[in-house]
């Protein structure tokens, strides 16, 4: 199972979404190919804000990379059509060059609120009420991202455009994923335990750990709790995946 998630994630490189994406001009200038409605040229007004957004997003990276991005020029910038978990969210890519003909991709995704505050209600903590009012939910969210994963994308940032916050990270940087619904009951106790230790890692993290601890107690009552909720919503989705192809 991992080998197999493993080897998937190694082919989703930055070279090969280059390779797939892009086409090569006649002086050796790499642009993006549209692909209506999966990959479309920015508007007109918003290309002309591009060099600003670039330069807050290069300043709110780590050092390191804002001096490797020094030997990149931008050559394009185009709107990508999210993924299922982004629906009616913006993306965008940039393509990037060196003098070598060497390319970069890397992806601005738009940042909304926290759903811990927008659905649970949860107050969030001054210090990061104090970051989001001065550079937007973007720093939010690779805050938080640094904060509670192991390793972290290097290139992450953020910037504020005009109608949205956004992060930057880099596109098909070998991320991968286990496909659940094909693993046995063995291998799927293994994925939902390492699930479980990473989740576990990132709360860690969390100022409120203790409360977290303090809260779950040594009983079984959250888990039963979770399992309880995670069947009612396994319930919920079989009925509307019926009424879906009732309503075909």
């Amino acid at each position: 199972m991992l080998r197999k998630a493993i080897a998937a994630a190694q082919k989703r490189t930055g070279e090969r979404a280059v390779s797939r994406l892009t086409t090569r001009d006649d002086d050796g200038t790499l642009r993006f190919v549209h692909a209506h409605p999966t990959m479309t040229p920015h508007e007109p007004e918003a290309l002309a804000r591009f060099t600003d957004y670039l330069e807050s997003y290069r300043v709110s990276a780590n050092y390191d990379i804002q001096l490797l991005l020094q030997h990149y020029a931008p050559v394009d910038w185009a709107r990508r059509v999210v993924g299922v978990g982004s629906v009616g969210t913006r993306c965008s890519l940039t393509l990037f060059q060196d003098g070598d003909g060497n390319a970069l991709i890397l992806q601005s995704k738009e940042a909304n609120r926290s759903v811990l505050e927008q659905y649970g209600r949860i107050e969030q903590p001054p210090v990061l009420v104090r970051a989001i009012e001065e550079s937007g939910q973007g720093q939010r969210v690779v805050a938080m991202q640094r904060i509670q994963q192991a390793l972290s994308d290097p290139f992450l940032g953020y910037l504020r455009a005009v109608d949205a916050d956004l992060y930057v990270r880099q596109f098909h940087d070998m991320k991968g994923g286990v496909d659940v619904e094909l693993l046995d009951d063995a291998p799927f106790l293994t994925y939902v335990s390492a699930c479980a230790i990473t989740l576990a890692r990132a709360h860690g993290q969390s100022p409120n750990i203790a409360a977290v601890v303090g809260y779950i107690g040594k009983n079984d009552e959250v888990a039963r709790a979770v399992t309880d909720w995670s069947l009612a919503y396994a319930d919920v989705s079989e009925q509307d995946y019926r009424d879906f192809l009732n309503a075909g």
